[in-house]
C-alpha cells in the first residue's frame, strides 16, 4: 500500500499570465493546491486574508509594482516561515546574494521542467 502524497498548499506568483497558468497546471497535477497572484500586491492581499496557511511560495523575480525581493521581505516580516522558492529569467550575483538574507529554499531559472520543482517542493 503506498502513502498518499501530502496536500500542500502553494502560492504562486507571476507576472507573466501565460507562464503562471502553465506553472499552476503542473503544480496541480502533482496535487499541490495552488493559488496564483499575478503581481506581489495581488499575492500579498491573498496571503493576508487566506484563513489556511501556505506551505510554499513560488515567486518571480522581476515583476512590475514589487520586485521579488521587496515581497520576499514582506512575507517574512508578515511572520511566513514556510518555503519560499525564486525563479527567474536572470539574476544577478548581487541579488542571488541579497535573497539569502530571507531563507530562501531554492532557485529555478527559468525555463525549467516542473517535475524538478515538485520534486524540490515534496521534499523535507
Amino acid at each position: 500500500m503506498t502513502t498518499p502524497l501530502p496536500r500542500l498548499r502553494i502560492l504562486c506568483v507571476e507576472g507573466d499570465p501565460t507562464f503562471l497558468k502553465m506553472l499552476a497546471l503542473g503544480l496541480k497535477a502533482y496535487h499541490f493546491e495552488v493559488v496564483t497572484a499575478i503581481h506581489a500586491g495581488d499575492a500579498l492581499a491573498k496571503f493576508c486574508s487566506s484563513t489556511e496557511k501556505f506551505d510554499a511560495v513560488l515567486t518571480d523575480h522581476d515583476m512590475p509594482g514589487m520586485a521579488g525581493l521587496k515581497f520576499v521581505r514582506s512575507l517574512r516580516v508578515l511572520g511566513f516561515r514556510g518555503r519560499v522558492v525564486l525563479m527567474s529569467g536572470r539574476l544577478t550575483a548581487s541579488e542571488a546574494k541579497a535573497y539569502q538574507d530571507f531563507a530562501i529554499s531554492g532557485f529555478f531559472q527559468k525555463p525549467f521542467e516542473i517535475s524538478l520543482l515538485a520534486e524540490m517542493l515534496l521534499s523535507t
